[in-house]
């Protein structure tokens, strides 16, 4: 077996190793997880190619913003001097169950989630 780090997409990782099966590839998103599904379906329809994980951070992405701007109640009316102060206070308060696994935010504003890994088993990714 061998292991792949990082940002690989479904097919890369097959390409890099020279084998379709028997790899573990480190990815907090997988297009063939069932529970990614209904956004897999959406960007394809939208873009015709299958989602990487940056596709996948990106989704996130949106969700805690959005989420972080209702926690603070930031709305049209606010002061842009206080935004980013009442978003960065707000983001370590939140906790988003995304396609990437579950997101919070450190003391620090950095972002904390668990590990994922899949192995590659016939060119498909299952959780290991």
């Amino acid at each position: 077996m061998q292991a792949l780090v990082g940002p690989v997409t479904t097919g890369a990782a097959v390409a890099v190793s020279g084998e379709i099966a028997d790899d573990m590839l480190m990815t907090p998103f997988s297009a063939d997880d069932e529970k990614n599904a209904d956004f897999v379906k959406a960007y394809k329809d939208a873009y015709d190619e299958t989602p990487n994980q940056f596709a996948a951070d990106a989704y996130d992405c949106v969700h805690a913003i959005a989420e972080a701007i209702d926690k603070a109640g930031i709305d049209i009316t606010a002061d842009g001097a206080d935004i980013a102060g009442d978003l960065a206070k707000a983001m370590r308060k939140i906790k988003i169950e995304g396609l990437t696994g579950e997101l919070t935010w450190n003391d620090e504003g950095q972002v904390e989630k668990p590990a994922t890994a899949y192995v590659i088993q016939d060119g498909k990714y299952i959780a290991a």
